[in-house]
């Protein structure tokens, strides 16, 4: 399938919204907040994960690189194309917080939601992720923090963005839809029994599959914030300073 062609059929499928073709958009989302190499030659932005479907099996049949993107403000050309015969894949559209379970205390959220966002549906009912929210900002996106694995925010008690994660739905390089973990139906379940899968699709930069949505576990939100600054003679007493602080309840990064 030539480009022409998968654009035809990308235009079969998708809405007028979901495949954008024009020069100045392609450009814009070929780019991450540093740079850009290349522009891709097409860019789609699925409003649903059977459209994400539908298109990478599209793609797939092509020589057209994948590339997953969450909001851009990475810094590292993780978002990036390498060449123009790309498809940029634009999750900015698929950002709802889909339930807030209470009971069993976690949030399903689609990958495109910004952390602001997921913040704002849970904080008013007293509760955060333990990991919540990447250096790039709350403007970036849940699907960006786990492909980078991230880390900042929670975690110098709870470490990296992955370990708030319980459960996740991947479209695969050929289309197919994936759902590991527990929380799709929100039904309380524990963990798997056996390998459990899901860490090969954390920090994978989108290599393995493109992020759809994720289930995040919930904690008590504190009851107060406050910050502190502080500064260190040299680096050996600031990494001690580090050591010290990390095992302290409350530390936030």
């Amino acid at each position: 399938v030539t480009g022409p062609a998968l654009k035809q059929l990308l235009k079969d499928i998708l809405t007028g919204d979901e495949l954008i073709l024009d020069a100045s958009s392609r450009a814009l989302l070929s780019h991450d907040i540093a740079s850009g190499e290349a522009v891709a030659e097409i860019v789609v932005r699925p409003t649903s994960i059977e459209s994400l479907s539908n298109a990478v099996a599209l793609a797939a049949k092509t020589n057209f690189s994948l590339i997953p993107r969450g909001s851009g403000h990475s810094y590292s050309g993780g978002t990036v194309p390498d060449r123009t015969q790309s498809m940029v894949v634009d999750t900015s559209a698929l950002d709802q917080v889909i339930e807030i379970n209470q009971k069993n205390r976690f949030v399903r959220v689609q990958a495109g939601c910004t952390w602001a966002a997921l913040l704002a549906a849970v904080e008013p009912l007293g509760y955060r992720t333990p990991f919540f929210g990447p250096l790039s900002g709350y403007a970036s996106t849940i699907g960006g923090a786990l492909s980078q694995r991230a880390t900042f925010f929670g975690s110098a008690m709870h470490g990296f963005s992955d370990k708030s994660v319980i459960g996740q739905t991947i479209v695969l390089a050929d289309g197919r839809i994936l759902r590991i973990g527990i929380g799709h139906d929100g039904q309380p379940h524990p963990q798997p029994g056996g390998p459990d899968v899901g860490p090969l699709f954390l920090g994978d930069c989108g290599a393995m599959g493109i992020k759809v949505e994720a289930t995040l576990r919930l904690t008590d939100r504190p009851g107060a914030e406050v910050f502190a600054s502080f500064a260190y003679p040299d680096m050996a007493a600031l990494l001690q300073a580090q050591n010290d602080l990390c095992g302290i309840d409350g530390i936030a990064e």
